[in-house]
């Protein structure tokens, strides 16, 4: 398995504000929370791991550097 795309996991587009992004994690969140099926929880975490990146500038643009090297959009 390759590198997660943290962008597709929020369905947010690669250039979305902070804001955006924060507001895909809750909308996110609050669907996996309702869902009580097998796997929920690795969903949720990768959701918060997506935002963790994705929300920090300095790791959003190396994220963004190695997205873009390995050919991800």
């Amino acid at each position: 398995m390759g590198m997660p795309n943290y962008y597709k996991i929020l369905q947010v587009q690669q250039d979305a504000d902070i804001e955006t992004i924060t507001a895909a994690r809750r909308r996110l969140l609050q669907q996996h929370l309702k869902d009580s099926s097998p796997g929920y929880m690795s969903k949720v975490a990768l959701v918060n791991e997506a935002h963790g990146v994705l929300s920090d500038p300095r790791q959003r643009a190396f994220y963004d550097r190695v997205l873009n090297a390995v050919g991800e959009k």
